[in-house]
Order: C-alpha cells, then structure tokens, then sequence
C-alpha cells in the first residue's frame, strides 16, 4: 500500500513540475505534398485573425501550429496558448505500407526559432502563405451586392404597392 502511495506522489509531483513550454526547431527540407495540401484545407477552414505556422519537424512529420496571439519576432514564432495539428507520413502501418496519421494537441508557451534556411509557410512575415483568402473577400463582397439589390427590390415594392393594387 505505501508503494502505491509512494508512485501516486511521484506521479503527481512529476506532472506538477512539468514546464508547459514547447520549443520547437524546424528541420530544413520541404514539406511533403500530401501534408502541404492536407494543411492547405485545414488553413482555409480557419477564422479570421488566427495566424499559422506550418514546418516540418522530422523526416516523416509536418506541423501546423494556429493561434490567435501568434507573434513573429527576429525570426522566432511565439505564441501563448495555441493548438498544433501533426501529419505523419509513416504513422502506422508496416514495412512495405504505411498510413498517415494525423494528431492533434493544445500547446501553452509555444516558440519556434528559425533560420534562413527553413522553408516555412505562414501568415505572419514575408513566408510564402497557403490557402485563397482572396476568394473569401470576393465571396461577401459579391453577396454584400445581392443583398443590396434584394432589399432595394423589396423597399420599392412595398413603398409603390398601392400604384399595384388598383381596385
């Protein structure tokens, strides 16, 4: 029983004294095309005002990580409290096939420091960005539009009624 106890409280410090920081480093290299393109639907899907960093961190990994507090300061990519999507490439599976996985988790203190020679895609700064955010602004421009020509329709319809309705 005092061992249970004794492991029970070392757990519990363990996880207790556990920094919630996470410092990453990118891996220089591209990203693999199915992860770009995997990331690219997750982007478009994003609210507005939420930046992103999308780097590969392994061999076989990318990440995108999007917070809405996102910072970029002499090359480093800091946010407080932020949520980081993993695609792996050879997640599960055996030697001659392999099935991507993908894993998802909310990170506190996030940093990530980069060198010229990272190839990066993100919101912030002058990396390459993914995602149509232009398509976006037409789209409520153009409906801004309809809405206009219908409320105009309607106004006159019912102001000129009596000229409609001639008993």
């Amino acid at each position: 029983m005092k061992k249970i106890f004794f492991i029970l409280l070392v757990v519990v410090l363990m996880s207790s004294l556990a920094l919630p920081v996470f410092g990453d480093t990118p891996d220089e290299g591209t990203l693999n095309s199915a992860a770009l393109t995997y990331f690219t639907g997750v982007v478009n899907k994003l609210p507005a005002n939420c930046d992103y960093v999308i780097y590969r961190s392994g061999d076989y990994m990318a990440c995108l990580v999007y917070s809405y507090d996102m910072t970029l300061s002499a090359k480093t990519f800091s946010a407080s409290s932020c949520t980081r999507i993993v695609y792996n490439s050879r997640g599960s599976g055996s030697t001659g096939s392999y099935s991507p996985t993908i894993s998802s988790s909310d990170i506190s203190n996030f940093t990530l420091t980069t060198s010229d020679n990272h190839i990066l895609y993100s919101s912030l700064g002058f990396y390459a960005s993914v995602g149509d955010t232009s398509k976006d602004t037409f789209t409520y421009i153009l409906w801004s539009i309809v809405v206009l020509v219908l409320l105009f329709i309607s106004f006159k319809f019912f102001r000129n009624r009596r000229y409609y309705i001639n008993i």
